[in-house]
């Protein structure tokens, strides 16, 4: 169901060869080809108002109905429930990972290199003041 404010995919079927155009409300549509049907275009439009809109290409006028967010919760959370059932079907033989896979190393640095390091910084301090 498309909601305000939310991306609203918008298909288009045309056996021309060039990219189709169509507005919403006289906002252009920026249409993406699909890479295996070839006369099958793609456009995401966000609407920012509820209720009806028109869709025009060329001299087809197309009217379609945008739903506040408040409007279908039970319906949007059905279908929320069936794609994360959907996900969890088809992503079931991937391995879980446990906490024996993970593995941490703790290195303990030695002193005398960050005190090499503040004599190499003391030094270059003082032959600077040195050469100015």
């Amino acid at each position: 169901l498309p909601v305000v404010n939310s991306p609203a995919l918008i298909q288009l079927e045309s056996s021309a060869s060039t990219i189709p155009s169509a507005s919403v409300d006289n906002i252009p549509l920026h249409f993406s080809q699909n890479t295996l049907q070839s006369f099958r275009w793609t456009a995401e439009y966000w609407p920012t108002k509820a209720g009806w809109q028109k869709i025009s290409s060329g001299n087809k006028d197309i009217f379609w109905y945008v739903f506040e967010e408040k409007d279908w919760q039970s319906v949007r959370a059905s279908q929320k429930i069936q794609n994360t059932a959907k996900f969890i079907n088809t992503n079931r033989n991937v391995p879980l990972q446990t906490g024996k896979d993970i593995r941490t190393y703790t290195y303990t640095i030695p002193a005398i290199y960050f005190f090499i390091l503040f004599l190499v910084a003391c030094s270059y301090l003082w032959i600077e003041r040195k050469l100015i």
